[in-house]
This record gives C-alpha cells, structure tokens and sequence, in this order.
C-alpha cells in the first residue's frame, strides 16, 4: 500500500509512476486528489509538490471517472502559474465539448466569489474564439470588475458562449 509521500522519490525529486499506476487504479475517490483545494488544506495534500501527481493522476482515470469532479479541477484555472495546470489544461481542452457545461458553471462561481483572474482564466482557456470575450477580458483588467455581474448578464453571456 502506498500514501502520497510515496508519489514523489525523496532522493531525486522525480515521479513514481508505479505509485502513480497504483493510485488511478485505487478505489480512492477523485476528492482525495483535489484536497490541495478545499480548507483547511490537509497535509500533505496542500504542499505543491504533489500537484502535478494528483493531476496526472486524475487524468489518466479518465473523463467518465473524473467527471464528477471537474468543477473541483477547474480550480486549477484560479492560478495558471500551479503544478499540474498544464496537464488537466491540455486534457480538459480535448475534451471541451463534454465539459463546458462544467466551465460555465466555474465561470459563475468566479463571479460569485468575485474572482476576476480565475474568470479570465477560464474564458480565454475555453472560449478565447468567442466575439466578446476579449472586452469582458479586458473590462476584468479593470477595478470595475467587482460590478461585472451587475453590468454584465452573466448568465446570458455564458449561455452564448460555444
């Protein structure tokens, strides 16, 4: 049986893929990989080093086994400077169409939570095509963006984005 410290080999700092082949055929739930998110950030969980694991991990489990955690990994988008971001950006991005209805979802809670960069992380990921994406891009540049819910429908725009 391995645990999280087991991921990475102290000696060289390089990752176990035995470890990791262990932990995407476990039973553990999809959750435990994302606790890195969710207060109070268990140890070791919250130090950064694992990141790229956890992501590599979920990944390679596949969209029908991840899919119930995909709001949870478009966390990722808050700080596209993270571990791991790479490798579920790439990932999400092949399958753009099964989850954009999890990305407008993300997109909704940035705004609740009043996140400008998490938003425009995800808009110029997902939709970077779409008209007018690159105004509301530039209206979060703003300080105004704590107002953007009230002079932006949200909904409305998130529901013409394709």
């Amino acid at each position: 049986m391995y645990s999280v410290e087991d991921l990475i080999f102290q000696d060289s700092g390089d990752i176990n893929e035995e470890v990791i082949e262990y932990f995407v055929n476990s039973s553990l739930s999809n959750d435990y990989f994302l606790q890195q998110f969710k207060k109070p950030y268990p140890q070791p969980f919250c130090h950064k080093k694992y990141w790229e694991c956890f992501a590599i991990i979920l990944v390679k489990r596949g969209l029908p086994r991840i899919k119930d955690v995909i709001c949870e990994i478009l966390i990722w988008w808050q700080d596209t400077n993270w571990p791991g971001f790479s490798i579920v950006e790439k990932y999400l991005l092949e399958k753009r169409a099964e989850v954009l209805d999890n990305v407008k979802k993300s997109c909704m809670e940035a705004v609740k939570e009043k996140d400008p960069i998490w938003l425009k992380n995800l808009l110029t990921t997902f939709f970077s095509t779409a008209p007018f994406v690159e105004e509301v891009c530039e209206f979060l540049e703003d300080d105004s963006w704590k107002n953007f819910d009230q002079q932006y429908d949200v909904v409305n725009i998130l529901s013409e984005l394709k």
